[in-house]
């Protein structure tokens, strides 16, 4: 699947790329006044998701886990052992979503780890029952909780 990077070019009001080739008219993303990014969509059924942003769900074990570049959602299996998750520093990794859910039952706690202490101003986070769950986002100085 191809993916494209589409300039929105001009003045605030009158920057328009089409999104969908077929209905050109009727999708665009536009730069509103206050520099956001819109899409514009009158036939809701013709927009093209070929950009839709998928990723693989992974579950990892053991006592320790490095996040890798390519991981986007982590199914965090504590049962052997307490498991102490790595996570990459925010500053390498701005706009990047991480989703984690610990899957074990019993007290082996499943902690994210930020070795430069920028996870919502902590070096930790703790998922500490079963099921629990914490998206994070980096700003490009720190990681949050969204």
């Amino acid at each position: 699947m191809a993916r494209y990077q589409l300039p929105v070019i001009g003045n605030a009001n009158n920057s328009q790329v089409p999104i969908d080739t077929a209905n050109s008219a009727s999708a665009a993303v536009m730069r509103d006044v206050d520099n956001s990014i819109n899409v514009g969509q009158a036939n809701v059924a013709a927009i093209n998701n070929s950009g839709a942003d998928f990723g693989a769900i992974k579950t990892v074990t053991g006592s320790t886990y490095t996040v890798l570049s390519t991981d986007r959602t982590l199914l965090c299996d504590g049962t052997s052992a307490a498991m102490a998750v790595a996570v990459p520093a925010a500053a390498g990794c701005q706009g990047r979503k991480i989703t984690f859910k610990r899957m074990n039952s019993g007290s082996n706690a499943i902690t994210l780890q930020d070795a430069t202490a920028n996870t919502e101003g902590a070096s930790t986070l703790v998922l500490g029952s079963q099921y629990a769950k914490a998206t994070i986002q980096s700003d490009g100085t720190n990681w949050w909780s969204v």
